[in-house]
């Protein structure tokens, strides 16, 4: 069901079997990247409401042991706000991605290990962990929930959609993530 859902809203986005690197021209006068690209760029301005809120939200939850950064990158076409929880755990850095979708209604949450490279805050990622603040991850999800969004289900994070593409990512790897979030590969 949510597979169908899904798929439309990655259809009603991206176009079908139009290659965004061997036929630029013909995917950029498409509809539907003119659709995306419209989205992203009104969301590329002063939060609404509704996203600050959300904000406010998420800082006060991780307020006593994370670090909050809104690591959102509208200009680089990315398809979601992506909020960051750090935390510091001796020489190393754990960071939990929130990612909510301006596509559809969708959320997901990845975590991460890192270490640190620098004291500009910049991250060299060394893998994904399994994140041992369950009652944190479940608060994240009530405030998703308030706020009408929908959990990506895991099984589909990964999963790809054979006759779209977006930027770099090749044909036949462009997976549900990438169409709600960003172009990051797992």
């Amino acid at each position: 069901m949510i597979e169908k859902e899904l798929i439309l809203i990655a259809y009603d986005h991206y176009p079908r079997n139009v290659d965004s690197i061997s036929d630029k021209d013909s995917y950029i006068l498409s509809k539907q990247h003119r659709k995306l690209l419209d989205k992203i760029e009104r969301h590329n301005k002063p939060y609404s409401k509704n996203i600050v809120g959300l904000i406010e939200e998420l800082k006060l939850l991780g307020a006593k042991e994370f670090d909050f950064n809104d690591a959102t990158y509208f200009d680089w076409q990315d398809r979601c706000f992506t909020f960051e929880f750090i935390k510091n755990i001796g020489d190393k850095v754990l960071i939990l991605k929130f990612y909510k979708s301006i596509i559809a209604p969708y959320f997901s949450i990845q975590y991460f290990q890192s270490k640190e490279v620098d004291n500009s805050n910049r991250y060299l990622m060394i893998s994904k962990v399994e994140f041992d603040q369950a009652d944190f991850v479940n608060g994240i999800c009530k405030i998703a929930n308030k706020h009408e969004l929908k959990k990506l289900p895991l099984d589909l994070i990964r999963k790809k959609v054979p006759d779209i593409n977006f930027d770099d990512i090749r044909m036949g790897k462009f997976t549900y993530f990438n169409v709600l979030f960003n172009s990051q590969t797992f």
